[in-house]
């Protein structure tokens, strides 16, 4: 049983940029540009409009 998720661990604590690149990367199963940003909290409508 998985304890956390991805959007957890994003929203948890502080990441470098290098972190939340690996932790969107697991995510959405792909690849994700080193130049990707995002600032925290992050959040979705069970993936509608991404």
């Amino acid at each position: 049983m998985q304890l956390s998720s991805p959007t957890m661990e994003l929203d948890a604590s502080y990441h470098s940029q290098e972190e939340i690149v690996e932790i969107f990367s697991e995510l959405t199963g792909a690849e994700v540009d080193s130049s990707f940003m995002c600032f925290p909290p992050f959040y979705t409508n069970l993936l509608i409009g991404i």
